[in-house]
């Protein structure tokens, strides 16, 4: 079974990306950014922090955190927040603003580093310390696209969770690109570094949690996070991203995920 599973995920990787299976100033209005409150989703804070924005979006007990700096930079959520919950992060990076009760109500306590051994773990398909990398589509060019600086600074961490792991380089529109991994917390780097924007949808069990427009030149990160259940255990559901309304675009991007209770 687990060779039937990376066989497929092979196949399916030929021509899109492999899979797995489950701040805006405090004073500016999150109609400023409709590109994040269309559909479903409901964005519930936004806060810059200089340059870099956070921004919390939540839905049926579901939390996405999507961060927005320029290459080079590094993520708002550093190692200072591990631990912290998601109302406690908010009052760190806007201190006075009122915590959105969507945030206030869950305990979840946001974290960079696996709960389990940092290498040598067996998930399912991959060992922890193995990624799979995807060859640049026919016709690609490869100079210039700083791939091996992604690579080094979003595929090779020495730890970020136990679950699966996939490095995504040198991707190209048209077409559609996804991955997906059933887990618990999920996080994916994304970097367009040509074109104009492309569009990247997360799913948790089939439901959209956000929907966004990705410009090129910044790099984007994506944390969501699936619930927990009645005896307060984290829930593994599908986590599904998807890239679509591709040109001429080119991008790079990882896929973590998190599967323990």
């Amino acid at each position: 079974m687990k060779n039937l599973m990376y066989v497929m995920c092979i196949a399916a990787l030929f021509f899109m990306g492999c899979n797995e299976e489950e701040n805006l100033n405090p004073d500016q209005q999150i109609q400023d950014n409709p590109s994040l409150t269309q559909g479903d989703q409901k964005v519930v804070s936004e806060i810059n922090v200089n340059d870099k924005s956070v921004t919390f979006i939540y839905r049926d007990g579901h939390v996405g955190i999507l961060e927005r700096y320029r290459p080079g930079d590094t993520p708002i959520l550093g190692e200072e927040f591990e631990g912290m919950t998601f109302s406690e992060i908010h009052r760190r990076l806007a201190p006075g603003r009122p915590v959105p009760t969507e945030l206030d109500q869950i305990d979840e306590r946001f974290e960079l580093k696996s709960e389990e051994v940092e290498n040598g773990y067996q998930n399912e398909q991959l060992t922890s310390g193995d990624f799979l990398y995807l060859e640049p589509k026919a016709g690609a060019k490869e100079e210039g696209l700083n791939d091996i600086w992604f690579r080094d600074n979003y595929c090779n961490p020495s730890s970020f969770y136990n679950g699966y792991k996939a490095c995504l380089l040198n991707r190209y529109g048209p077409g559609t690109d996804w991955a997906w991994a059933n887990c618990s917390r999920s996080r994916v780097y994304v970097y367009p570094f040509q074109g104009g924007q492309i569009h990247l949808q997360g799913k948790v069990n089939g439901s959209t949690l956000f929907d966004a427009d990705l410009l090129a030149g910044w790099v984007y990160t994506y944390y969501m996070y699936s619930g927990k259940n009645f005896w307060g255990c984290r829930v593994n559901k599908q986590h599904y991203y998807s890239i679509t309304n591709t040109s001429g675009d080119g991008w790079h991007w990882s896929l973590r995920s998190n599967t323990d209770c």
